[in-house]
């Protein structure tokens, strides 16, 4: 072998060594490239920020609570007006001429009631409304035995009454339950629908009206006009208030008994509260009785007759 080609060879030997190491050297860095970290988007997401939270906005219009369908509005079978949160008078009343008036008076909020015999004194049955003026005097619209609207006071706490067929004419009530006419303070007038179930006055140019196809409305200008009221599903009673109506509702996915709900007269409306109920809302329906005062709501429920001096906050 040649000088020559010797050379050659150690040459060859030589770059064939610093190739390799020259790719190896280039493996070592791809690998440790690959191992550092970097963001392709796939690893954990971030801790989130902690915000802090704040009360939120009170709608001007608080949503209707959903209510169970098929809740039929019953006439009503209680009566019940309160003075006061300590006096009030409540009553059973039903169909003319069968159901008698034997209205009861507390005046201990409702810890003991005194009861009446109104029919045999008066004649006067089937109540519909009842005006409390003051701790003694009280008013009581029911029918004759004839079934035409009649009426009777007692000036001394139901310890006698009189009849008095002329408080008739300045109030409200219907004429009669279930019917298409009721009467105003001063004329009879068309009620807002075909069956006009209970009447709930303000003062003498406004009250509202329940219908027996679950409807509610509201005249202010002594029923020449009426004008819808947005009542929750399921309304079954409804009464007058300085500024509008209370209603109560059955059937209410929101509460397991009779939702009250305050309604203002320029149709806004916002939940007073659940009182509480086991009984079924067709049988709540016909049987619950509110009324609202001054410094008190009152309900009758079931076996229950409960008082609220706090706007339905709390119930004793």
């Amino acid at each position: 072998m040649s000088a020559a080609r010797e050379a050659r060879k150690r040459w060859l030997a030589i770059a064939g060594i610093v190739l390799f190491l020259a790719v190896d050297i280039l493996l070592v860095v791809l690998a440790l490239r690959s191992m550092s970290p970097r963001d392709n988007g796939s690893g954990p997401p971030a801790e989130p920020v902690p915000v802090a939270s704040s009360p939120m906005a009170t709608p001007a219009n608080t949503p209707t609570p959903s209510a169970t369908p098929g809740v039929t509005v019953a006439a009503p079978t209680r009566v019940l007006t309160a003075l006061n949160a300590t006096v009030a008078w409540r009553a059973m009343t039903g169909a003319c001429p069968a159901t008698a008036a034997n209205p009861e008076l507390t005046t201990d909020a409702g810890a003991t009631w005194t009861s009446t015999d109104l029919t045999t004194t008066t004649g006067v049955l089937a109540l519909q409304r009842i005006v409390v003026t003051d701790a003694d005097t009280a008013t009581f619209l029911g029918s004759a035995e004839d079934c035409t609207p009649d009426a009777a006071r007692t000036f001394v706490a139901g310890a006698d009454f009189a009849e008095a067929p002329d408080q008739l004419d300045g109030t409200w009530y219907l004429a009669p339950v279930g019917s298409a006419t009721m009467h105003a303070p001063g004329r009879d007038v068309a009620a807002p629908c075909a069956s006009a179930v209970s009447v709930a006055p303000i003062d003498d140019s406004r009250a509202g009206v329940l219908c027996a196809d679950g409807s509610a409305h509201i005249t202010d200008d002594v029923a020449a006009t009426w004008t819808s009221v947005d009542a929750p599903a399921g309304t079954v009673a409804l009464t007058g208030t300085s500024n509008g109506l209370i209603t109560a509702s059955v059937g209410s996915n929101d509460c397991a008994g009779v939702l009250l709900t305050n309604i203002g007269l320029t149709g806004d409306s916002s939940p007073l509260g659940c009182v509480e109920s086991s009984e079924s809302p067709a049988d709540l329906s016909g049987s619950t009785a509110i009324d609202w005062t001054d410094d008190s709501m009152w309900i009758w429920v079931g076996d229950r007759l409960l008082i609220s001096t706090d706007q339905g906050a709390t119930w004793t």
